[in-house]
């Protein structure tokens, strides 16, 4: 279980940040990560800018990924802790 929700946790993350270069590849935003102008945390959090009417769904699609993998990791540690699971057990 704590395998396929890492796996939905990975993927969902990697999925959304992807669009959220995407997004801002788009609007003329995206200056590299790790440039002045951007923070690389921003990656990590829902898109919040605005976008042109055509790019709706994808910024939609942008924030149920981003609370997908929030609510992925919380569910991967309710499981751990209430399974017994050690999760620093390396």
């Amino acid at each position: 279980m704590t395998i396929v929700l890492g796996y939905i946790w990975f993927f969902s993350l990697i999925v959304k940040i992807a669009l959220h270069i995407h997004l801002d590849l788009k609007h003329n935003r995206y200056q590299g990560i790790g440039s002045a102008g951007m923070n690389p945390f921003e990656l990590f959090f829902p898109y919040s800018r605005s976008v042109k009417p055509s790019f709706v769904k994808e910024k939609k699609i942008c924030n149920v990924l981003y609370r997908a993998a929030i609510i992925t990791i919380v569910l991967f540690f309710v499981y751990a802790y209430f399974s017994g699971t050690k999760i620093t057990k390396w």
